[in-house]
């Protein structure tokens, strides 16, 4: 799990003025990937704390892109729906906890 959360770390490390589309279609791929590999070995446990993880990175992305907007109007305009991180036009990240 450590090696691949560090390519998720040098993602975020390496996109930080991308838009939002194209941070998720890079998580994506990266995601979907690790997770089809292990759906069947790894608990469920991993998935939410990589879920928990995810989370706190996306934010600290978030927060970053809008420094002097507040917290509310920054998490509104990328997290929609239950507070999946969406584009307007639909495009989200997928989750780990969703692949099985």
């Amino acid at each position: 799990m450590s090696r691949h959360w560090d390519k998720i770390r040098e993602v975020f490390q390496r996109n930080k003025c991308v838009s939002q589309e194209e941070l998720i279609g890079k998580l994506n791929s990266v995601i979907r990937g690790w997770a089809n590999y292990h759906s069947c070995g790894v608990s469920s446990k991993i998935f939410n704390k990589l879920d928990n993880l995810m989370w706190e990175k996306l934010k600290r992305w978030a927060k970053r892109k809008h420094p002097k907007t507040g917290w509310w109007v920054t998490m509104d305009k990328y997290f929609r729906d239950g507070w999946k991180f969406k584009t307007k036009d639909g495009y989200a990240l997928i989750k780990y906890s969703s692949i099985q």
